[in-house]
């Protein structure tokens, strides 16, 4: 089946975190494609068609060109006619910075793999850094500078801006260069420095190489060893074969259907969040559920204070252009997490003590949203707070915060009860 790439494909972190199911009901008044508007120093006339087409085996779209308005309608219904794509290849100095952001929030729904031969830049690097992996070719370039409208520097387009680029990880001096570069001119970094600041996962040689058809492992039991080498899913394996088998399938039967790895990771973390971990949490004890809250919770305390662009990611994934990773957080954190997840799985089914209260469980947390949740001075408090300056990435995690230092503030038998209902809400 090939070699295995320099990419991670492991599952990230395997369960969506209690706050991150809040989050849709906290409605935090989020970010607006509005904050965009052109990002090119000379914006190209706006409006269909778009250059768009599909390479020979129809597992690529091919976008060369500028950007125009109703490009991401148009992707859009290129996805949903052919389900074999994986990939899209960008070829643009830019155009409308809305339909970038629009067209990056739809690579990442679709988990494409993103790759340029020759130039992407100014909106064009939204869809590029949405991508997972993102390829680039030798000799091919990536540029960057300030958001405008109508040739004119933005401020607002410059946060938002900003604020896209941090969620995807990208170091803040790299940020800083890329919007101080003017709207009519472009900074092209180097392919060292591409990659030093992780927004190239792997330079390629070939400027027609199609990202689908790499390969990630090269044996059964290669996979088994890199699937294992993540604490918990070793923790399914060893106590749960059934699930570990489904996880496993996932995979197998992804690498034979040639879809792109980012679906695959996709696809198991869709059955760990929605399947494995709410049956675990049903019949884990109370003590467990309440440890899993406690190291989630300074999980986000560390995000806060150490990559605040993981906030919007994990309070606003819908409106985010990236996953959240795990590797965002220190080692230390890793390690809690691992080992209570482990214990979280291993009480659950070798100790289960817990009745399967499901309709008890969903009832409390409903009613807990409606009522601690909804009048919480505090929640409401830092829900304001990010309605008043949306690009204030720290807000979103003190909002999360909130809300989970409010579910542990219940006496222990609610506290586990509300955790288990929103873990049941992916059921």
């Amino acid at each position: 089946m090939g070699e295995i790439m320099s990419t991670i494909f492991l599952p990230r972190r395997l369960p969506q975190w209690p706050a991150m199911r809040f989050a849709g009901t906290l409605s935090l008044g989020l970010l607006a494609a509005g904050s965009l508007t052109a990002c090119t120093a000379a914006s190209p006339p706006f409006g269909p068609p778009n250059a768009l087409s599909l390479s020979d085996d129809h597992s690529e779209i091919i976008m060369a060109g500028p950007m125009r308005d109703g490009l991401s309608a148009q992707v859009k219904q290129m996805l949903e006619a052919n389900p074999k794509v994986t990939a899209i290849k960008l070829e643009s100095p830019g155009g409308s910075g809305n339909e970038g952001y629009k067209l990056a929030l739809l690579v990442k729904e679709y988990h494409l793999a993103t790759f340029s031969a020759t130039l992407c830049a100014s909106a064009c690097t939204f869809v590029y850094m949405a991508g997972e992996p993102r390829f680039l070719a030798n000799g091919g370039k990536l540029g960057f500078h300030s958001s405008s409208v109508n040739g004119v520097k933005s401020e607002e387009g410059n946060k938002f801006s900003q604020l896209l680029y941090q969620e995807a990880g990208v170091p803040q001096a790299f940020i800083d260069k890329a919007l101080a570069t003017p709207p009519s001119d472009g900074w092209f970094p180097t392919t060292e420095e591409l990659m030093k600041s992780h927004v190239v996962t792997d330079i390629v040689p070939d400027p027609y190489f199609v990202p689908s058809r790499r390969k990630y492992w090269s044996s059964d039991e290669q996979l088994d060893t890199a699937l294992k080498s993540d604490g918990t899913v070793a923790a399914v394996a060893r106590l749960d074969p059934a699930g570990y088998k489904q996880i496993r399938d996932i995979y197998s039967d992804g690498a034979r259907q040639g879809r792109g790895i980012a679906q695959i990771i996709a696809a198991s973390r869709s059955l760990i969040s929605e399947k494995l971990m709410p049956a675990y949490f049903r019949r884990a004890p109370d003590d467990v559920v309440l440890r899993f809250a406690r190291v989630e919770l300074e999980g986000l305390r560390y995000i806060e204070r150490n990559d605040p662009g993981s906030c919007v990611t994990i309070a606003a994934p819908n409106a985010s252009i990236s996953e959240y990773s795990d590797k965002r957080l220190s080692a230390e954190l890793n390690r809690q997490l691992d080992q209570v997840m482990t214990d979280l799985i291993s009480t659950a089914l070798l100790h289960p003590d817990h009745p399967e209260d499901d309709a008890l469980n969903r009832r409390t947390a409903r009613e807990f949203v409606k009522t601690a949740i909804a009048t919480s001075p505090s929640i409401i408090k830092r829900i304001e707070a990010v309605k008043r300056d949306k690009h204030n990435q720290v807000l979103y995690c003190q909002a999360l915060e909130a809300a989970v230092e409010t579910v542990l503030d219940q006496p222990a038998e609610t506290a586990a009860r509300i955790i288990r209902g929103e873990q049941l809400k992916g059921d």
